[in-house]
């Protein structure tokens, strides 16, 4: 039935008119004479399209199949015969099937696309339909031909089924033309229809095609729910996928330790191991989250052109100047990231690692690189980090004036830079300019008031404390490192008591922080 289902599905989706009894509307009615009734819609057709199966030739299931074809036979019918997966050859066949030997038959092998989709085309074309292809999104759908194979198998009416692949080929379109918010339109009707009509079906890849629509909208946590969703239904199945997908989502999410745990957990699953795409993202979660990057993959990313990456060939180049940079080799990697930004392929990161390299040039000047001095020459920097933090400050400034006005990294990142030359004023015009304002985090509101501090602004650092005790009544510390900037409240409010208590207990789980100031 699962293949006949499927074959009736794609007629009707190309137009052709099908005589159904699966369908409520179109069923035989109770006490209607069953062979009359077959006979009569067989003379009302066109073409008469047996499937050759075991079952359709057993002498007790296929009693009705076979009288359909002896009828058809004998009416002079134009027929089709397609052999379903598992038929016996056709020497082996039953009257009245034995009959049809001599016509050209359709054999459909169902999970070999290329081959159902020229049997389809064949048969669309014998029956005088324009055939409308179904599968040009395949090739960039995750996981089709296993979606295929699981829906393949969900037992159903002709009928339902053909509602679900109709809903399903208009999804398959709007996915290859990158019409996300239809696809994912499309995709959430399909899975709603099946828990309705097939409730007893536990989905898998449904879920985890409508977590990847929902990922190129970028709604993470409901991509993050849908993979989650899979995991319940079938537990234990297709990890591979729900880890992979999950780790995606982390890494887009920007938490880079959850995205390496979760490729890591994928990549332990997976027998065939890692797909370039999946290789990559996980050395950019690696990199993110400073673990080590095996020498087969940094030699693979490194080995990547980034004109085969179009818009995201910022992340190839971002990666490519870390790996660059822990092999040592830190004027390439500068090299590297000057590549992006005259390619205007750059992002937040870009500047964060142009500092990190800058500053070790820095220092190997200062031990006595003369190469490195040479190297700082050419960007008429001193051998010396006043001279690199005014030359990063400049262009830093440029990059949140231009393009990243909201970033709160790099906003820091001029505040730091200041900060290390001394220029505490500097620091604090920054912190003004960039990032103080009405939605400020505690920490935020701290590092300001310890820049007025510096700056012998007690009064002013200790208004800013009050602010953040203040916070408190409205809600009170979510986590270890909240409650270490609470701490630092007190103690600029001379209240050592309170400091100490909040200070004893952010080190539960901030060991590494040093409390002392």
């Amino acid at each position: 039935m699962k293949f006949a289902n499927e074959i009736m599905a794609v007629l009707k989706y190309q137009g052709v008119d099908i005589w159904d009894y699966s369908n409520e509307i179109e069923s035989i009615e109770a006490g209607t004479d069953i062979e009359e009734r077959l006979k009569s819609e067989i003379r009302q057709r066109d073409v008469f399209v047996p499937m050759v199966s075991p079952n359709s030739m057993d002498l007790s299931v296929g009693r009705y199949t076979r009288l359909e074809t002896d009828y058809a036979i004998k009416s002079g019918k134009t027929i089709i015969p397609v052999v379903l997966p598992d038929s016996p050859e056709p020497a082996q066949w039953l009257p009245p099937y034995s009959m049809l030997l001599n016509l050209l038959y359709l054999r459909f092998e169902f999970m070999d696309d290329k081959d159902f989709i020229r049997n389809l085309v064949i048969l669309c074309q014998k029956l005088g339909a324009g055939f409308q292809p179904l599968d040009e999104s395949h090739p960039r759908l995750p996981f089709w031909s296993f979606f295929r194979a699981e829906i393949h198998d969900i037992p159903k009416s002709n009928y339902h089924y053909g509602l679900l692949m109709s809903i399903l080929w208009g999804f398959n379109k709007c996915f290859f033309m990158e019409e996300w918010v239809q696809a994912e339109n499309r995709i959430g009707l399909f899975i709603r229809n099946c828990e309705y009509l097939v409730p007893d079906y536990a989905m898998f890849y449904p879920y985890i095609v409508h977590a990847v629509c929902l990922r190129h909208m970028a709604k993470y946590d409901e991509a993050e729910k849908e993979y989650l969703k899979a995991m319940e239904s079938r537990p234990g199945y297709g990890l591979e996928n729900i880890y992979g997908g999950l780790a995606g989502v982390y890494l887009e999410k920007e938490d880079y330790e959850k995205s390496f745990h979760w490729y890591e957990r994928s990549l332990k699953e997976s027998t065939a191991g890692l797909n370039g795409d999946e290789k990559f993202n996980f050395v950019v979660a690696s990199l993110h989250a400073e673990k080590e990057v095996s020498r087969e993959l940094s030699d693979f990313v490194l080995g990547l052109e980034p004109i085969k990456f179009g818009k995201e060939a910022k992340y190839l180049y971002n990666a490519k100047a870390c790996l660059l940079y822990l092999k040592g080799m830190l004027h390439d990697s500068i090299g590297m990231l000057n590549a992006g930004l005259q390619a205007n392929c750059h992002d937040e990161n870009t500047f964060l690692f142009y500092i990190r390299s800058m500053l070790a040039i820095v220092r190997k000047s200062l031990e006595g690189s003369e190469e490195s001095g040479k190297f700082l020459a050419r960007f008429s920097i001193e051998p010396n980090e006043d001279s690199a933090c005014v030359f990063l400050i400049h262009m830093v400034k440029r990059a949140v004036d231009l393009y990243y006005p909201h970033s709160k990294k790099l906003s820091r990142c001029l505040v730091e830079l200041s900060k290390k030359r001394g220029d505490f004023e500097q620091a604090r015009a920054f912190f003004e300019t960039y990032i103080l304002g009405e939605n400020n985090s505690r920490e935020d509101l701290m590092e300001y008031a310890l820049l007025l501090f510096h700056l012998g602004k007690k009064h002013a650092a200790a208004e800013m404390a009050k602010k953040v005790l203040g916070m408190s009544l409205k809600q009170l510390p979510a986590n270890h490192r909240e409650m270490y900037f609470e701490g630092m409240a007190y103690y600029l409010l001379d209240q050592k008591e309170s400091a100490d208590f909040c200070y004893r207990n952010a080190n539960l789980g901030l060991g590494y922080y040093d409390t002392c100031f």
